[in-house]
Order: structure tokens, then C-alpha cells, then sequence
């Protein structure tokens, strides 16, 4: 399907060719727009917007209509809507609609929940949360330098005393108490290894000391276990060989042409047997003629593994705790000898010593507490910079919150001028369509007609009509062809009003009106409709008559024939005589 149209604005003229064709199936759809002979010089998505603004489809109603569209607005009160739709259409009052919710979903969904993200009493609890970690990281950065200095203290008392006992007594005597303390660590560990060794005795010790005989006793099991295998192995095929000989040899089986004698039946059966008996005769050399123990399979696998557990792991496991008593016995026979070189009893003042272990044990405590603090200080630093972090994001969001809240009163402020806007030029539009549509109605209506005037409420579109004398007409009085001389002044008022020079197609234009309102359409009407008014009409609409007071503002006519024999319609130059 193709079609062709110009278009001039301001002096220039430019012509059009739309081409769309598709195949039955709905597949290989094909678009094409030419300007001036050569294609749109835009890319082809673009090309449907391009042609939505030569011809809007909200204002095409008013330009291509027929005698139902007339019929429509004049015999229902329906004109309302139809202004309403036609005011909507020429204010692009869609656009506006559609950016008013566009606001109100950004408005809602996304500033207003930005704006809920973070407020100012959200920055002030995390700025108290990093004072509060601040001061707890102060007191325990005192504590901390508190006890290093306790620390220290002690650290020296035991450095004097350490001195003293080696000016008194020599240096080797300070190693008294760590001597001492090592050997008592050496011979828990001797004990604890001891009891290792005895309850490993009373378990596996035995069987691994007969380790020939566990062996002997495995082959053993092996050898009876192939040999219960065997067994079962001849008794599962027997019945097998029973149901092969009694398909082959039984009486009811198939016999060969010609049929076997007895003799050659008993032949055939005795051959099978002993076949059947070869593979298991002689028996394997490793069976045993006796099952000597008889196992279930699962009490024989518990005694394989103790067997092998205790000539694997036990004896390694037994090795090792003999050299481990062997190196921990010898260091405590080191430990007695250098203990018994060293001065004891009465020969050392014991008290040094005392206040010595005292110290230590002073010096343990403050580094535990030393310890605690340290990992205080790391935590409340690290809380700290989280609250740090946290309050930059806050404060970005808080400012966002802010920014949002601009926005959606920015948002609101932009639906009011809308408002403001659409209620200004939509009286503004509403006036300047009765002014069209009265001057048409002035071209139109006879003295005696009733309609003299018709009137646009803004608020609402509400379509008041009058007769010559200011009275308010009730659509109901008016009669067929007042009623469509004021659908198609409607028409033309509204497309009048749109502003856009697009030619007029108007189907059936005449078929209800009475003779004189159709003298009157031809004479007023078509020839000021639009600069090109196209006219689909029958002989009986557009007769001799109006086609003779047509003609000087006819510039083509045709003639849609249908040829019955060829079943298509054909075009012929001129009207219908």
C-alpha cells in the first residue's frame, strides 16, 4: 500500500511517498518514508514520531470524517465529549497528563524515599555514638599507659633482685625456679605417656605380638572365603543347567528332521553334564576340602581389620611413644643432675626468691590486663572510624534528603503552573473555537433556523445553544438538519482551531440533510472548508445540480466503478455523467 501527499509551510513545498507492505502471515513487514523522492533523512525509529506531527492522530478526527460522524454528534449529546476530546487533542493535553504522573511517581517513589533515607537527628545519634567511643578510647588509653608504667615498675624490682641473687649466690642460681618448674612439666608428661602405653597394652599389644599367627589365620579366612564362593557359585548355575537340558532335550522341544533316537537324546544330555561339571572339577588348589570357622562376612571383616591394626598402626603408635618416654626420661635425668649442683636450702635466702615469683606473677596479671586494653583501644578505634564513615554517608544522604525535598516541592510548584496553564489556554482555545464555529454557523443557518449561537463553558465543555434572540435552545428541539448544520460547523470549527492547513476528507457528506441545508454546504461550506477538500459523494448526494455550483472550485473529479466482470473497481476521469 502506498500513498502520496505535499506539504507546504511557510512557501516551501515538500512532497511524500509512504510505502508499508506485509505478507498473510503477519512476517517481512516492510516500512518506507521518501521526502522529495529520496528516503526520510532520519533513522527509521524515529520515523513513526515524524509522522504522528505531519498528521496527530488526536486531530485527524476533525479533518477526515463522514455522514456518521455528523450523524453521531447531532442526533446524541455527545457533542460535550467530542469537544472535550478535540480541546484535549489540540492542547496536547495527553503530553500534559502524562508528565503530571510522571511527577507525582517521581515525587513519590523516588525523592520521597531518598528524603526518608536520613535525617539531622540520625547525624547527631552517630556523632554522640563517636564522642561516646572517643571518651571510652581516652580512659582506656590512660589505663593502658597506667599499667605499662606498673609494668615497668615491677619489671625493674625484678631486675634488682635478679641482680642481688646473682652478687650473693652466682648466677646460675636464678635458674632454680625454672629448673624446677621444667621438671615438673616433664614428668606429668612421663605419666601421661605411661597411661598411653598400658591401655594400648590391654588392647591390640597381644595380637600384635603374634602378628605370624594373624597372618596365618587371614590366609586362612581367604582361602575358606573362596571357597564358600565356589560352592555357591556351582549350586546358583545348576538349576540353570536342569532348565537348559529339559528346553533342548525334553520331549515337548523342538525336534530336528530328522528326530534323535534315545540314544543320541541320552548322549546329548551326559555331554552337557559333564561340560557343565569341567568348570568346576577339579576344584581351584586354594579351596579347602573343610570349613574350619564358618564366619559371617561381617564378624570376619571386624577381625581382619584388628589383625591389620595391629601390625600397622599399633606398632608404629608403640614406637613412638617408646622414644617419647626414652627422650623425656633422659631430659629429666639432665633436670636432677643440674638441680643437684645448684645451692638449696639454708644456703639460699628463699625470701628473693618469694618476692621473684611474686613479681612474675604481679607481671603475668598486668599483662593479661595490658592485653584487654590493647584490644579496648583497637576496638573503640575502630568504632570510631565506622562512625566516621558513617557519618559522611549520613551527611551526603541528609543533603540529598534536603536536595529531594526541594525537588518534590519544585515538583508541586511545576503542577500548578500546569494547572494554570492548561485552565488559561484552555479558554483561551474554547473562545477561539466559538468564534469559528459561529462564523460558520452565520455562512450556514437560514433566518428561520433556530441555532443563531453556540457557547463553550471552559470548566467543564458544556455546549449552550441559542436562537437569534438569546434564548437557550434545548438540542432536543432542534430539528435533523439544525442538528447536523451544528455537527459540521462543530467540525469545522475544531479543525479550524487546530491551526494545521490539512485537507478535508469528508465521506456521505449530504445523505440526511433536506435541499436547502445542502445548498447550503455546497455554496458555504466546501469551497472555505480547507485549501483541498476531498469530497466522497453518489450521484443522488452531489446531483447535477450541486456538482453545477461546485465546479468552479473543482479541480479534479473521478469515478469509482466497479467492473462485475473483472470483479475490481476501476478509476475513470470525471463524475458520474
Amino acid at each position: 500500500m502506498e500513498i502520496e501527499f505535499a506539504e507546504e509551510v511557510k512557501g516551501k513545498r515538500n512532497s511524500y511517498t509512504i510505502r508499508r507492505s506485509w505478507s498473510s502471515t503477519g512476517e517481512d513487514e516492510a516500512f518506507y518514508i521518501a521526502e522529495n523522492g529520496r528516503e526520510l533523512g532520519l533513522e527509521r525509529d524515529y520515523w513513526p514520531d515524524f509522522l504522528r506531527l505531519l498528521i496527530p492522530p488526536g486531530v485527524a478526527q476533525f479533518f477526515i470524517f463522514d455522514g456518521e460522524r455528523i450523524q453521531e454528534i447531532a442526533t446524541e449529546d455527545g457533542s460535550g465529549q467530542t469537544i472535550v476530546e478535540g480541546i484535549e487533542s489540540l492542547l496536547g493535553l495527553d503530553t500534559f497528563k502524562h508528565l503530571e504522573t510522571d511527577l507525582d511517581t517521581f515525587a513519590r517513589q523516588k525523592l520521597r524515599s531518598e528524603a526518608a533515607q536520613a535525617t539531622q537527628a540520625d547525624y547527631m545519634r552517630i556523632e554522640a555514638e563517636r564522642e561516646e567511643s572517643r571518651q571510652n578510647l581516652s580512659l582506656a588509653e590512660t589505663d593502658l599507659e597506667d599499667v605499662e608504667q606498673e609494668i615497668a615498675s615491677f619489671d625493674q624490682q625484678k631486675a634488682e633482685l635478679e641482680q642481688k641473687i646473682s652478687k650473693d649466690y652466682g648466677a646460675r642460681v636464678q635458674d632454680r625456679p625454672r629448673l624446677l618448674q621444667e621438671k615438673a612439666a616433664i614428668e606429668e608428661q612421663l605419666k601421661a605417656v605411661s597411661e598411653q602405653f598400658q591401655e594400648m597394652c590391654s588392647n591390640l599389644l597381644p595380637f600384635s605380638m603374634i602378628a605370624d599367627l594373624g597372618i596365618e589365620l587371614e590366609g586362612t579366612l581367604d582361602r575358606e572365603r573362596k571357597t564358600v564362593n565356589w560352592h555357591a557359585a556351582k549350586e546358583a548355575t545348576y538349576p540353570q543347567l536342569q532348565k537348559l537340558l529339559d528346553l533342548l532335550l525334553s520331549e515337548q522341544s523342538p525336534q530336528p528332521n530328522p528326530e534323535l533316537t534315545v540314544s543320541q537324546r541320552d548322549f546329548l544330555h551326559q555331554r552337557l553334564k559333564d561340560c557343565w561339571s569341567s568348570l568346576f572339577e577339579p576344584p581351584p588348589s586354594d579351596v579347602v576340602e573343610h570349613l574350619v570357622h564358618e564366619l559371617p562376612q561381617a564378624v570376619e571383616g571386624s577381625i581382619r581389620q584388628i589383625l591389620q591394626k595391629s601390625r600397622g598402626e599399633l606398632s608404629i603408635n608403640i614406637r613412638d611413644l617408646l622414644d617419647r618416654r626414652e627422650r623425656l626420661a633422659s631430659r629429666h635425668r639432665s633436670l636432677e643432675l643440674e638441680l643437684n649442683r645448684l645451692p638449696a636450702g639454708d644456703d639460699v635466702d628463699q625470701d628473693l626468691f618469694r618476692q621473684i615469683s611474686n613479681i612474675n606473677q604481679t607481671l603475668g596479671r598486668l599483662k593479661e590486663k595490658r592485653s584487654d586494653l590493647e584490644d579496648k583501644c583497637e576496638k573503640y578505634k575502630q568504632e570510631i572510624k565506622d562512625s566516621d564513615r558513617r557519618l559522611a554517608a549520613t551527611e551526603e544522604m541528609v543533603q540529598m534528603a534536603d536536595a529531594a525535598k526541594k525537588q518534590v516541592d519544585l515538583c508541586k510548584k511545576i503542577k500548578l503552573v500546569l494547572q494554570d496553564y492548561l485552565k488559561s489556554a484552555t479558554g483561551r482555545r474554547v473562545s477561539t473555537l466559538e468564534t469559528n464555529v459561529e462564523s460558520m454557523l452565520r455562512k450556514l443557518v437560514r433566518k428561520d433556523d433556530l441555532v443563531a449561537k453556540l457557547s463553550i463553558d471552559p470548566r467543564n465543555f458544556n455546549v449552550t445553544l441559542s436562537d437569534s434572540h438569546g434564548e437557550v435552545l434545548r438540542k432536543a428541539d432542534l430539528s435533523a438538519g439544525e442538528k447536523e448544520i451544528y455537527a459540521i460547523c462543530l467540525l469545522w470549527g475544531l479543525a479550524k482551531t487546530s491551526g494545521r492547513e490539512l485537507p478535508i476528507v469528508i465521506d456521505t457528506p449530504l445523505s440526511r440533510l433536506d435541499s436547502d441545508h445542502r445548498k447550503a454546504i455546497v455554496e458555504r461550506y466546501y469551497p472555505e472548508a480547507s485549501k483541498q477538500v476531498i469530497i466522497l459523494s453518489t450521484d443522488t448526494e452531489v446531483d447535477r445540480e450541486y456538482y453545477k455550483l461546485l465546479a468552479p472550485h473543482v479541480n479534479e473529479a473521478f469515478l469509482l466503478d466497479y467492473d462485475t466482470r473483472e470483479g475490481r473497481t476501476k478509476i475513470r476521469q470525471g463524475y458520474f455523467w
